[in-house]
């Protein structure tokens, strides 16, 4: 598997549960986007 292939995989698993999580500790769905799509740059 390569480097594209695991961003995706775990793009489609975990984009969801962390941007609720996010949304819960920052009450702003913007910020909570903001702070999902650091982690997967971070990854």
């Amino acid at each position: 598997m390569n480097r594209d292939q695991w961003l995706e995989e775990a793009l489609a698993q975990w984009e969801v549960p962390l941007l609720r999580t996010c949304y819960l500790m920052l009450r702003d769905a913007a910020l909570a986007e903001d702070a999902v799509q650091e982690t997967f740059i971070k990854a």
